[in-house]
């Protein structure tokens, strides 16, 4: 079977924020130098056969510098991620800020 079928939608937490429509859960992992990660949480997909995706976007203090990093990815669960500890959108710093709320207008 080749059709992709939506995955239940994840339970939400009193600090995810919706921009542009989308649900949005940020993590901060200090020490890493892609210690910030912002999870689509409506963006899951199930695949018959495969394992489930949620994107996520993980990048550096200043994501938008040369030397600084802003990547997408996949992760097949929340359960499993280690992505550090949950924080509010307004903890990030602006940077951050502007390129999650950037990825959310595309």
């Amino acid at each position: 079977m080749s059709a992709n079928y939506k995955m239940k939608r994840l339970k939400s937490h009193k600090k995810d924020v919706t921009i542009e429509g989308q649900r949005i859960r940020c993590y901060d992992m200090p020490g890493h130098f892609d210690r910030y990660t912002a999870v689509y949480l409506d963006s899951g997909i199930a695949i018959p056969g495969r394992a489930n995706c949620i994107m996520i976007l993980g990048m550096s203090e200043n994501p938008q510098h040369p030397q600084g990093f802003g990547s997408h990815s996949e992760i097949s669960s929340l359960s499993s991620a280690n992505l550090g500890r949950i924080v509010d959108f307004t903890y990030l710093p602006e940077k951050v800020q502007q390129c999650i709320t950037n990825t959310c207008k595309e």
